[in-house]
């Protein structure tokens, strides 16, 4: 018998959606807005992770205040939410595997560290109702890698504790960050080597497995195929 999940935790970026060139265009326009140097597509892809608020402290010059961050992120935010579609794209595969969780009955949750609204709007927009809870940053949580997204997911997907314990729900992210969420939350994970980090990274990680692709993370998730191309790292497959 093939593994059997009650739900799957997401990240978002980098791990559903490929979201980099929308996110670099924001914080560009923010630095342009300043007079402050542009940064690479690759310089964003390393910031992400952790929140828009760090991700815009990382590139701001040294000594900029609070408040003065405080402006900037309202800057990042206002021109992410009219441009945060014109690059971004589902990774291949994954809107195939959440109709394929949805028809096995498998809840589908995403967590992220990007503002509430974009990560509601992002998840309605690429994935419909395909997604019964979107959680991101607000509403007095904790960022990841706290726990406390990954409750609220749960909480709004109606999944008991119990789940948890039993092992019945997965986490799957592609960073550090969603490593030690998972280890907070209480849930096994798995990484995609597809999204914002590199390899090497992911294999420092106490996941049980990474994927190359998202026939490599349904093979995973289902049990159907745990030994097929796709998949390798923790499990050594």
């Amino acid at each position: 018998m093939g593994k059997r999940f009650t739900a799957v935790l997401f990240d978002l970026d980098g791990t559903i959606l490929n979201t980099l060139g929308d996110l670099h265009g924001a914080v560009n326009a923010v630095l342009a807005g300043a007079g402050l140097p542009q940064r690479s597509l690759d310089e964003i892809r390393q910031f992400c992770g952790t929140g828009n608020r760090n991700l815009l402290r990382a590139v701001l010059p040294e000594g900029t205040t609070e408040e003065q961050l405080d402006q900037y992120l309202q800057e990042f935010r206002d021109f992410y939410l009219l441009h945060d579609r014109e690059e971004t794209v589902p990774y291949p595969g994954i809107p195939e595997l959440f109709s394929e969780l949805a028809e096995r009955g498998i809840r589908v949750g995403v967590v992220s560290n990007k503002f509430h609204r974009a990560v509601v709007g992002l998840c309605r927009h690429y994935f419909g109702s395909l997604v019964g809870a979107a959680i991101g940053d607000g509403e007095g949580r904790r960022r990841k890698p706290a726990p406390d997204a990954c409750l609220a997911a749960l909480s709004g997907l109606g999944i008991p504790a119990e789940a948890i314990r039993a092992g019945e729900v997965l986490y799957v992210g592609d960073s550090e960050v969603d490593a030690r969420t998972a280890e907070n939350a209480g849930l096994p994970c798995v990484l995609v080597s597809w999204g914002f980090r590199e390899r090497a990274v992911l294999e420092q990680q106490n996941a049980m497995a990474i994927v190359d692709d998202a026939e490599g993370l349904r093979a995973w998730i289902f049990g159907d195929g745990c030994k097929g191309e796709g998949m390798s790292g923790a499990e050594h497959i």
